[in-house]
């Protein structure tokens, strides 16, 4: 019998093109729907979370201070010290966050920013900028979980922007946090998170 096209294991696998690393020796005898253990990923996250970093620094990204309520003292002001329910959310004191005006920094981060379109509004002071009338996308790269009322300083124009109302959405890989996309307002300048550019 002429064998007309070799098709031993041998050549078979030497034609094989392969696409992104093999699946462990572990894992091949093992249904594709049942197992559990993703150990053989445990390297991505950190590695995208890498890539993107890069790309932010070289091209198109911002460096941030992010900053967050420091929640150890409640606004005794604002807030119902029996339940711990915050009864004001215009407070002078602690500015709607129904803690004590003191924050405590998360580091230096970078981020690709959707810079949206500034809104005007007549006041008595004349044609004002509204800072709520518009949103601005965030995207943040490997900062700790994020909440409602943290405050965004970009480092080089020195502009302060808060999450409002809507905590951001989690892109995360085998737990590791690689972004966070958050919807932000930028805060009317002269307002006291602006205190906290101190360089």
């Amino acid at each position: 019998m002429s064998q007309s096209g070799d098709c031993t294991e041998k050549n078979v696998k030497k034609n094989v093109l392969l696409y992104g690393p093999e699946r462990p020796a572990e894992m091949a005898d093992v249904g594709y729907g049942r197992f559990s253990n993703k150990n053989y990923l445990r390297h991505f996250s950190a590695k995208i979370l890498r890539d993107l970093v890069r790309m932010a620094r070289m091209y198109n990204g911002h460096e941030v201070k992010i900053y967050a309520v420091d929640k150890q003292e409640r606004c005794p002001v604002c807030t119902n010290m029996a339940t711990g329910e915050r009864l004001v959310t215009n407070c002078k004191v602690c500015h709607g966050t129904g803690y004590r005006d003191s924050w405590q920094c998360l580091g230096d981060f970078w981020t690709y920013t959707d810079f949206g379109p500034v809104y005007h509004m007549a006041s008595p002071y004349g044609n004002t900028e509204n800072p709520n009338g518009t949103k601005t996308g965030i995207v943040i790269l490997g900062a700790p979980i994020l909440k409602d009322q943290t405050i965004i300083i970009f480092i080089e124009s020195k502009e302060v922007y808060k999450i409002y109302d809507v905590e951001p959405h989690i892109v995360a890989m085998r737990g590791d946090i690689v972004a966070q996309i958050a919807q932000t307002t930028r805060v009317t300048p002269g307002s006291e998170e602006y205190k906290l550019i101190d360089w």
